[in-house]
């Protein structure tokens, strides 16, 4: 006889109160931590921009001139949710033009930020906008700067450690030959992948032997001096031997590749010993970049004229960039401007960002015009109220975060300090954590999950990687003093040496973000991808990335957060809490967290209290820009897939 069972789950007694009290408990938890957000926040402001100091006539005329409009503005916005979401993306743009703005009269001047929009800036966004028609030539134009930005950073980054003529070297004896087995690798894929793993191994047998060299030199007092580069060198042919004697025996196939690590051993002996024996007299510097950058950039420009009729147009737009910077530098040394250059340059940014955002919407969105001039409503309020104070000459709030403030460098007087030296500084810092963090992470992201096997190394590297994203900041201080300081050989204190402490800081966390995002592509599409006959690499750069940029772009900008507000580092990498501005990468300087910090522990109470208060909102400011452009970077994408 058969008899009826229940497979259901045991969830236990059903009580709806329980139900009710968890829902409760995470609401006012959540409540809590925003409201204790939100009073750290307000208690900020209050010592940054004093409110309390303003007169009643003042909060009168504001409060009439600028709130009322905005209100009304916003209630008919709220009716009509197309011309709301306008005018909120034309204030967002406005906003964003004015950060950007600050950003570039702060880094340049006020004059030069002026004939930058002019020369450079504007005929280089209208470029953009007629490419933007003509895709295939847009992507020849991003792709081409690319290559010359990959080609000038990595000779920039070379030289920092190498010296100029030492890069200029390596790039002949080294390079070169790279390139040309890069080639040959191409026709001849199994060739290539021997000869890279062999060039990573002898990499790492260099690697090793200048470690065992280290900790042997603790024990045994012995000083090699340049004959240490023999002993790399016999590492590196050591490894290459041990490797060869390992896969020859399984497999034979492509053993001309072990051939290319003694071609890169033998170029690097030949460049230390050229550079060591002479000097070269010639413009070393043109020459670096000329050979690493231009080169590859005329070879790229070749190909393409010789293969994509529509992407021909493409190659005028780093020839527009930099005819533009040419000219606008040779102004500038050469003329003096007598206007008000930052009120003009405001206009040409602001004006320039919202003009563009409303051709845009008159031509697409005939339903939210109306949107427009809401945004001109508010904008044209907040003006009026501007002029309105200066005119009748009201007291506003006495506040610290002023002009002023963000175009004075430090001083013992509260009222003639400032955050200039200390926000260019960050600016830099956020500029080299950029460039070397982002490629770096990415690319180690996409081979983790499109080509490496899935072994055990593999899950071996993956686990280091979560442990690295843990580990204190003040930890990867010790290194970057140990790496770029001690053994790189940049001074204490460099930018430079900041920058690439903190690249390092948030590499773990650009890479783990960009698995996710790459993982999150669902596989059927990969599969679909190959079905149509395309390879990896194909499927990798035409089905995979695009689909990944937003999430590998929202945290590649959350991770450039962290890094700028950073402080433990830069301390122990030697970067001053108060300094100047930094001539170069390679010179001294300071950033924002480290003001901020030498502020608090000021004797002065206004410094300790109000100023640092004006630091941290300006940090905070430049926080939530970034956190912005990740949104609208991963909204943007979202909507073209």
């Amino acid at each position: 006889m058969a008899t009826k069972t229940d497979d259901t789950a045991d969830f236990g007694q059903v009580s709806r109160i329980r139900g009710i009290v968890f829902e409760n408990i995470t609401r006012a938890a959540s409540f809590i931590g925003v409201f204790a957000l939100f009073l750290l926040l307000v208690y900020t402001m209050l010592d940054a921009f004093q409110p309390q100091t303003a007169s009643q006539e003042w909060y009168l005329l504001v409060g009439g001139v600028f709130g009322v409009p905005t209100l009304l503005a916003a209630g008919y916005g709220w009716r009509n949710r197309t011309a709301g979401t306008v005018a909120l993306r034309a204030l967002g743009i406005v906003t964003g033009a004015a950060v950007v703005t600050t950003a570039l009269v702060l880094w340049l001047g006020s004059q030069l930020t002026v004939v930058m929009f002019v020369v450079a800036i504007f005929p280089t966004a209208a470029t953009l906008v007629y490419l933007y028609t003509r895709r295939r030539a847009l992507t020849v134009g991003l792709q081409l700067v690319g290559v010359i930005v990959a080609g000038g950073g990595v000779a920039s980054v070379l030289a920092l450690f190498l010296g100029t003529q030492a890069t200029l070297v390596a790039a002949v004896t080294v390079g070169i030959p790279a390139a040309l087995l890069l080639r040959y690798f191409l026709a001849n894929p199994t060739v290539g992948k021997r000869g890279v793993v062999a060039t990573v191994v002898a990499a790492l047998g260099a690697m090793l032997a200048a470690v065992v060299l280290e900790f042997g030199s603790a024990f045994v007092p012995i000083s090699l001096g340049e004959r240490a580069v023999a002993v790399y060198a016999l590492g590196a042919v050591l490894a290459v031997a041990v490797y060869a004697g390992v896969t020859l025996r399984q497999n034979r196939s492509g053993q001309v590749g072990l051939v290319v690590p003694f071609v890169f051993i033998a170029g690097v002996l030949v460049g230390y010993l050229f550079h060591r024996t002479y000097v070269i007299v010639a413009p070393v510097g043109p020459m670096l970049y000329g050979l690493t950058a231009g080169v590859p950039a005329l070879v790229f420009a070749a190909m393409v004229y010789r293969d994509y009729d529509e992407g021909q147009l493409g190659l005028a737009l780093p020839v527009v960039a930099a005819i533009g910077v040419a000219a606008g530098l040779a102004f500038h040394q050469r003329f003096i401007v007598q206007a008000p250059n930052t009120l003009l340059a405001f206009g040409l940014g602001i004006g320039a960002a919202y003009g563009g955002y409303a051709a845009y919407v008159r031509k697409t969105d005939a339903e939210g015009q109306s949107g427009l001039g809401l945004s001109v409503v508010v904008i044209g309020s907040l003006l009026v109220a501007i002029l309105a104070e200066r005119r009748l000459g009201l007291a506003g709030p006495d506040t610290w975060l002023d002009v002023s403030f963000l175009t004075s460098g430090s001083h013992y007087k509260p009222a003639l300090t400032g955050v200039h030296p200390a926000l260019v500084g960050s600016l830099y810092l956020m500029f080299i954590v950029a460039f070397v963090a982002f490629p770096l992470g990415v690319g180690t992201a996409i081979y983790l999950e499109e080509y490496a096997p899935d072994n055990r190394w593999k899950r071996l590297l993956e686990v280091n990687i979560s442990n690295l994203a843990g580990v204190p900041s003040v930890v990867y201080g010790l290194l970057g003093v140990g790496v770029f300081v001690r053994y790189g050989g940049l001074s204490l204190g460099a930018i430079v040496a900041g920058g690439f402490t903190l690249a390092l800081l948030i590499l773990p966390i650009v890479i783990i973000s960009s698995q996710e995002a790459i993982r999150a592509v669902p596989d059927s599409l990969r599969q679909a991808s190959y079905g149509m006959g395309a390879t990896r690499w194909q499927t990798v750069r035409n089905v995979v990335l695009p689909r990944a940029v937003p999430g590998i772009l929202t945290g590649t900008i959350l991770a450039l957060g962290r890094a700028v507000g950073e402080t433990a580092p830069l301390l122990m990498v030697g970067i001053a809490a108060v300094g100047g501005m930094p001539g170069e990468l390679t010179g001294q300087g300071t950033a924002l967290p480290l003001q901020v910090f030498s502020w608090s522990l000021d004797a002065n109470p206004i410094l300790r209290e109000n100023v640092a208060a004006a630091g941290a909102m300006t940090l905070l400011i430049v926080l939530l820009s970034m956190n912005a452009l990740a949104i609208v970077i991963r909204n943007r994408y979202e909507q073209t897939q």
